[in-house]
């Protein structure tokens, strides 16, 4: 038997302000993750998730339905265990509620209370629920979040471990998007990003905005960061990474007459037009 162990699916994150972002944990799981479970689990293995089922305690009922439909799914290829964490729990009247006992008479779906519970051990396995943590002999090692939703989440994946032997390792998703900072000094160093399917957030010396503003802006808008900071700045205008914000137009009255950089800049433009 083998032991999955994951964290934080998050349904819910963000789901009304970015329908990207639920786009890619559906993904995940039906292009990804369902796929794995299938191919590499069994019916004797058990699937744990340690808390951040959902991304907060009063979820939607489209993050509900999203939860119960790849629940149900994932306990017809093995057992699923639920560890209520703080995180988990609503209190009202003086009484506790947890979001996981939506699922506890789901077929082949255990929820486990933190408030019982601080330690839960499988043979040698210990889950510090408090901490986040898994202990095994004399490892101790993170419990990983399903996908990284913001740069602080670190890499992701889910951890596994066979438990004829206690053999472990973590399987790390690199399917879904990474949050990538670069720290822009020169720009020389708009080359060195990969933008494939990350997310881009940029740290900018505001020495290249004193020297060429307009083939700052050019670099920014190819990359299409999601947040840009800027370092040994003295004072300027902050500019906020909006939905309505006229970037185009900014980059058009800063280019000016330089013709080179209008070429460039056109070029860009139809690139990002075409269809992936």
């Amino acid at each position: 038997m083998n032991l999955w162990i994951i964290k934080n699916i998050k349904f819910g994150y963000r789901y009304t302000t970015n329908k990207a972002i639920r786009k890619s944990i559906l993904e995940y799981f039906d292009d990804y993750f369902l796929n794995i479970l299938s191919t590499k689990g069994s019916t004797n293995d058990k699937l744990i998730i340690v808390g951040g089922l959902f991304f907060n305690t009063n979820p939607s009922i489209i993050a509900i339905t999203d939860a119960y439909n790849y629940l149900t799914k994932i306990s017809n290829i093995m057992s699923v265990v639920l560890i209520s964490t703080p995180g988990d729990i609503r209190y009202f009247d003086g009484d506790t509620y947890s979001t996981l006992n939506l699922f506890k008479d789901i077929k082949n779906i255990e929820v486990k209370d933190y408030d019982k519970d601080e330690f839960i051990s499988y043979g040698d396995c210990i889950i510090d629920i408090k901490n986040n943590r898994i202990k095994i002999l004399d490892d101790e090692i993170e419990i990983p979040n399903v996908i990284q939703f913001d740069k602080e989440d670190g890499k992701c994946g889910v951890f596994i471990n066979r438990m004829v032997d206690n053999k472990h390792t973590i399987l790390f998703n690199k399917f879904s998007p990474r949050h990538i900072t670069y720290e822009i000094d020169s720009f020389y160093d708009f080359q060195k990003i990969e933008k494939n399917n990350n997310i881009i957030h940029l740290i900018i010396d505001n020495k290249l905005a004193e020297e060429n503003k307009p083939l700052l802006n050019l670099h920014i808008f190819k990359v299409n960061p999601t947040s840009i900071r800027y370092k040994n700045e003295k004072k300027r205008e902050k500019i906020k990474l909006i939905e309505d914000f006229d970037i185009k137009g900014k980059i058009y009255d800063s280019i000016g007459e330089d013709d080179n950089l209008k070429e460039q800049f056109n070029r860009v433009l139809e690139i990002s037009k075409k269809p992936l």
